[in-house]
């Protein structure tokens, strides 16, 4: 009687929350730039190297990156699965690169729309966004998919 009473309970619990459980969709982190930019995916140390501001070109274009600070759980996602580092860390890196050699760091832009028409505006120019919140432009592509999982 206990076991069954037990049983029921524990259904009814499942069966309550299960709704909720989907919360946490799939989404995806992925490198856009311009359409007519023609850039074709990069490799993590490509990746890496264009972002903490070395020189990477594609097709004798040399890459643009920008910072895309409009979501900071888009820059986190970044940071962690593309950089492999932290905020300090990679902050760290950029100064130590600008004082060493000179290399200045990737622009930062914090507006969303400001960052779409960046990236509309210059062939050369890449960033990330999180895939969900990327509209239908035909002014802007896909390169590739960095990273997917659960943001919650």
């Amino acid at each position: 009687m206990i076991l069954r009473r037990f049983s029921l309970i524990l259904l009814f619990s499942v069966a309550a929350c299960w709704p909720f459980a989907s919360c946490a969709r799939e989404q995806h982190l992925v490198l856009i730039a311009a359409a007519d930019a023609e850039i074709s995916p990069l490799s993590v140390v490509e990746l890496r190297r264009l972002f903490l501001g070395l020189p990477v070109k594609r097709a004798g274009r040399a890459l643009v990156p920008i910072i895309n600070r409009s979501s900071e759980r888009s820059y986190q996602v970044f940071l962690q699965a593309v950089m492999a580092m932290s905020d300090r860390s990679y902050h760290r890196q950029l100064l130590r690169r600008f004082y060493r050699s000179g290399i200045q760091p990737p622009a930062e832009i914090r507006d969303f729309a400001d960052l779409l028409a960046a990236v509309k505006r210059r062939p050369g120019v890449v960033t990330y966004v999180i895939g969900e919140r990327l509209p239908n432009d035909p002014g802007i592509s896909i390169v590739q998919e960095l990273w997917r999982g659960q943001l919650r």
